[in-house]
């Protein structure tokens, strides 16, 4: 079965993140050693790109788009979010909140980031590893990212690269 552009993108993210930002080693490689070393991991320029853009969101300074909402309010999807994001996982994500795993800002981040993902079918693993991602790329997060890791490792079923 032949993966889609998008289902490489996640591929590459996770190689990413498997071989360098888990292991603590930055990502301040230069982007061609980067591209080099993951064109000899198997993935396409075209999925490297598009994967590096999808990381370029993660940075703290994207947080400034999201305008945190009232406290007592009640997070509601609607429209793209509701067809992209599943019932089960819209669960989740009001699970992650309450626990104080998210807060307000990185929900809706999470968020974001599951919908510029679109086209891959986004289940509780995804979830999980977007989360884990977003929270890895925020300061001042570091108890939520050993939560969220506990979460993600307790059962993977996102194939790794």
């Amino acid at each position: 079965m032949q993966e889609t552009q998008e289902e490489n993108i996640l591929n590459v993210i996770m190689y990413l993140f498997k071989h360098h930002m888990a292991q603590g080693t930055s990502l301040v490689i230069s982007p061609d050693s980067l591209t080099e070393e993951l064109e000899s991991a198997g993935f396409s320029k075209p999925s490297i790109k598009l994967a590096f853009n999808w990381l370029e969101n993660l940075s703290a300074d994207n947080q400034e788009k999201f305008v945190p909402p009232q406290t007592d309010s009640i997070r509601v999807f609607q429209g793209l979010e509701a067809h992209y994001i599943n019932r089960k996982c819209q669960d989740y994500i009001h699970y992650l909140t309450r626990t104080g795993i998210l807060t307000v800002t990185t929900r809706e981040f999470v968020i974001d980031q599951l919908l510029n993902l679109r086209d891959i079918n986004v289940d509780i693993s995804l979830l999980k590893w977007v989360t884990l991602l977003v929270l890895y790329n925020q300061e001042e997060s570091e108890e939520a990212l050993k939560r969220m890791e506990l979460l993600v490792m307790e059962n993977t079923e996102l194939t790794i690269h």
